[in-house]
């Protein structure tokens, strides 16, 4: 397998999550491993850690690697302040930034543990969470990811971020990154709205069918605004409603917009699928499909496949 196939696999799926739980693989690699089969995984190391980068990461579904040309996007849309230092005294906060942004703007890429050696930085460990007990340092520092000020120049054999500053994995002609100016819940702006445009039709290209609930989810932005982006699009033609019916199988539902398209062919080294939809009511469904050169099926970006044909209501495709 080639890396122009899986760069290619890539521009169409627009996002990948990233997941550091590793029971069966990382879930940044199976994605590629549903439409090509067996692949070659440096091929991602070095879209993400190689200049010029066709990945990098930042904030969308949830933790993931995108195309550099949504980052401006989603760093005007996305809100984890939940995520880093938020919440931590202001002058504290600042002073921790200014000492990692300027260690970064001097030096080598480095992990919150090199960077927390290297100012020198001292705190009693926590261990009043049962997962994440980070210190100040890496609090701090995904306060910067999530501002979009730092990011990730590469992952160690740990799955550890080695942090540089953004504008140094931002590949050369994109446009100068505007800094985020928190959430922003509706929109209001060109900006913004020229931005929500972008990443839903993004989405769609992904997608080929789904409701306005999917194609928001798809980058995790609201879902009033992604509703009103799917008017603008398709009043300029880039999308067209259909609806379906919801049938008999698998899974059940109500009748609800969506907007399909094309159906992708599964390789035939691809050979058992699995994949979960949630509809309507909160039910869902399950099941597996042994995959071969005549099995067509719709896809889903993130686990691999869109969800079964007899599950739709009205949905909204590519025109």
């Amino acid at each position: 397998m080639t890396s122009r196939a899986v760069g290619r696999t890539f521009a169409r799926l627009h996002v990948v999550q990233i997941d550091s739980v590793n029971v069966l693989s990382r879930s940044h690699y199976l994605p590629f491993f549903s439409r090509l089969g067996n692949y070659d995984r440096s091929i991602l190391h070095a879209m993400a850690g190689r200049s010029p980068r066709r990945m990098m990461e930042y904030w969308a579904h949830e933790a993931s690697f995108i195309r550099p040309e949504h980052f401006q996007d989603l760093l005007l849309w996305q809100n984890r302040a939940w995520v880093g230092a938020a919440h931590l005294e202001h002058g504290l906060r600042e002073d921790m930034a200014n000492r990692i942004l300027d260690t970064l703007a001097t030096g080598r890429p480095m992990t919150a543990a090199q960077l927390t050696a290297h100012l020198g930085h001292q705190e009693d460990r926590q261990h009043d969470n049962w997962g994440w007990n980070w210190n100040l340092v890496k609090r701090v520092l995904e306060h910067l990811f999530e501002e979009g000020l730092v990011t990730a120049a590469s992952r160690t054999e740990q799955f550890e971020r080695r942090y540089t500053l953004t504008s140094r994995v931002l590949p050369s002609g994109l446009p100068a990154v505007i800094p985020r100016a928190g959430a922003l819940p509706d929109g209001g702006s060109e900006l913004s709205t020229a931005a929500m445009d972008r990443l839903i039709d993004a989405a769609a290209q992904a997608h080929g069918i789904g409701s306005i609930r999917c194609f928001a989810d798809y980058f995790r932005t609201p879902v009033k605004a992604a509703a009103a982006s799917i008017d603008r699009l398709v009043a300029a033609g880039r999308l067209e409603p259909s609806r379906c019916v919801v049938g008999t199988g698998p899974c059940t539902g109500t009748r609800r917009p969506v907007f399909p398209g094309p159906p992708r062919a599964v390789p035939c080294s691809a050979r058992l699928i699995h994949w979960s939809l949630s509809v309507e009511g909160s039910r869902s469904c399950s099941a597996s499909i042994t995959g071969s050169r005549s099995t067509r099926l719709r896809r889903n970006a993130s686990s691999g496949i869109t969800c079964c044909p007899s599950s739709f209501g009205t949905q909204w495709s590519r025109a």
